[in-house]
């Protein structure tokens, strides 16, 4: 199937649909009418990695761990007021140092170790169990009020029905010069990045 990768609120899963359900029509190519559902049912993973999604690194330095994932004494209070025990403590810090990474949030069980565990022992939470945070995966309800304050607290918007229609828009305009569904996807996710969502 297809993989699912998240940016900021939207991810493959959602975007391709969204695309997909505007019939484009490319003018490079006289007439023809392409529906990018054609181009998704048959997108290769490699098809994905050309596009601007970034991607954890199983293997990360030390030195990455310290200038990228290491929260800050304000990242740290702000965790404290949005979490009720030490497993939320640490759930929430993951999912705002990896999206201030990345742009997307990301399931806790797809982070690798290495940067779970850092950023545990930069909180004094090294004693908690991996399933105690990557709960936060399955509790929906928690998960969604922590991805609402890391909203707020980086200034990204969720992906509803403003940045659909921004994606429909775009790819019209897109798919008139560009015929490889990866750059399309390029240009919105470029586009969307720019208005923070």
């Amino acid at each position: 199937g297809v993989h699912k990768i998240r940016c900021g609120s939207f991810g493959i899963g959602r975007l391709l649909p969204t695309i997909s359900n505007t019939s484009i029509k490319s003018e490079r190519a006289v007439g023809q009418r392409h529906s990018l559902d054609t181009y998704s049912k048959g997108l290769r993973m490699s098809s994905l990695h050309e596009t601007a999604y970034p991607r954890l690194k199983a293997d990360v330095s030390d030195q990455e761990l310290a200038d990228i994932y290491t929260p800050t004494a304000k990242e740290r209070s702000f965790a404290r007021t949005h979490s009720r025990t030490p497993a939320a403590r640490g759930a929430l810090l993951i999912l705002l140092k990896t999206v201030q990474r990345l742009g997307y949030f990301v399931s806790l069980k797809t982070v690798p170790r290495a940067i779970t565990a850092h950023i545990l022992a930069c909180e004094g939470l090294s004693h908690l169990a991996s399933s105690q945070v990557r709960e936060y995966d399955r509790n929906g309800g928690a998960r969604q009020r922590m991805l609402a304050a890391i909203r707020q607290q980086v200034g990204i918007k969720a992906f509803t029905g403003e940045g659909k229609a921004i994606v429909r828009e775009l790819a019209r305009d897109a798919a008139t010069t560009k015929q490889d569904l990866a750059d399309i996807i390029n240009v919105v996710i470029e586009e969307l990045v720019r208005q923070r969502f």
